[in-house]
């Protein structure tokens, strides 16, 4: 079993014991282009009303921060994922049980591990070709969301198989010959940004716990423009107001 103590980077929480989904609603179908893109995703349904009107809404630009002495999250990921799916938005690989993180007293089950390419979140201005979010669920239904960016450099090994095996077709879901680790993708020591925020896709409930990578990882320029075929289209939405919230570091 691998345990890592992190670091962590924070945003102050809005303090909301809600339960969210922890994946896109199923409801009116969206996307990220014309009529049913990010700026219309709220006037597709009543239960999307927060992809307009929400005040704490992801992702955002990270550009200040005020540093504090949080203590990180404890990151154990000793199962790998085989179920790799094409939701027709995304390329999502699933998890079974054990894998976990635990912050501030609360335990976070990982779900699953899905790619936005470009980047959804931008640091002091700066897009990346691609990021990666590992979504994790507590009991009470509360998500934490792991999102790891990605700069050109050297290939990533732990993606290899699954850009090989990955379905390019919406609604097709293969298994892997060989299982992702979900601790692969994470740096050996990291600081992360924590961010109160909001799904990236409808319905965009908010109260979703974000650490964010504060050094980006990298990925060759071959593997970035398989994912980029892979998704089919630009899956990032624009970035959203921080309003009140501080990022603490």
């Amino acid at each position: 079993m691998i345990r890592r103590h992190l670091a962590v980077s924070a945003v102050a929480l809005v303090s909301a014991l809600i339960t969210i989904p922890a994946v896109a609603s199923d409801g009116a179908s969206w996307s990220y282009t014309a009529d049913r893109g990010p700026g219309h995703w709220a006037e597709l349904s009543p239960d999307y009303a927060a992809c307009g009107a929400g005040h704490n809404q992801s992702p955002v630009d990270i550009a200040t921060s005020l540093e504090t002495s949080l203590g990180g999250p404890s990151i154990e990921y000793p199962h790998a994922g085989y179920q790799v799916r094409h939701d027709g938005h995304t390329v999502k690989v699933t998890f079974p049980p054990g894998n976990a993180i635990e912050y501030e007293g609360k335990r976070y089950r990982l779900r699953q591990l899905h790619f936005h390419a470009p980047s959804e979140h931008h640091l002091n201005g700066q897009a990346f070709p691609m990021e990666a979010h590992l979504v994790h669920e507590a009991g009470d239904g509360r998500l934490a969301v792991l999102a790891l960016l990605f700069e050109e450099g050297q290939a990533e090994p732990a993606l290899e198989t699954l850009l090989r095996q990955a379905p390019a077709t919406s609604g097709q879901q293969v298994t892997l010959d060989a299982g992702l680790e979900a601790d692969a993708l994470l740096p050996d020591a990291a600081d992360y940004y924590r961010l109160n925020g909001s799904l990236t896709t409808p319905p965009c409930s908010e109260g979703v716990l974000w650490l964010v990578a504060k050094a980006p990882l990298s990925a060759s320029e071959t593997q970035l423009q398989a994912m980029s075929r892979l998704l089919g289209e630009a899956n990032n939405r624009p970035l959203q107001p921080l309003n009140a919230r501080r990022v603490l570091e």
